[in-house]
C-alpha cells in the first residue's frame, strides 16, 4: 500500500503543478497504515523494510506528538 502511495507521489510531482488537499493525507491514518505495513513486513520476513518504516513512523509519531495534522505527499 506504502509503495502505491510513494508510487503516486513520483507520479503527481511531474503531473501536477498546483498543490491540492488531493495532495495530503490525514495524519493520524498515515500512521495506521505504516504500522500495517511495519507488521506485513515483519510478517514476511522483508526486516529492513520494517526497519525503514518504523524510523518513518517515529518521525509521524513526532508530528502528531506536535500537533500536526496532514502528512503531504509531495
Amino acid at each position: 500500500y506504502l509503495c502505491d502511495i510513494r508510487a503516486d507521489i513520483l507520479n503527481n510531482l511531474h503531473t501536477k503543478e498546483t498543490k491540492t488537499m488531493d495532495d495530503v493525507i490525514p495524519l493520524q491514518q498515515y500512521s495506521v497504515d505504516l504500522q500495517r505495513e511495519i507488521d506485513d513486513a515483519e510478517w514476511l520476513g522483508e526486516f529492513d523494510r520494517a526497519d525503514a518504516d518504523k524510523r518513518e513512523l517515529e518521525d509521524v509519531k513526532r508530528m502528531i506528538d506536535n500537533g500536526e495534522l496532514w502528512w503531504p505527499l509531495f
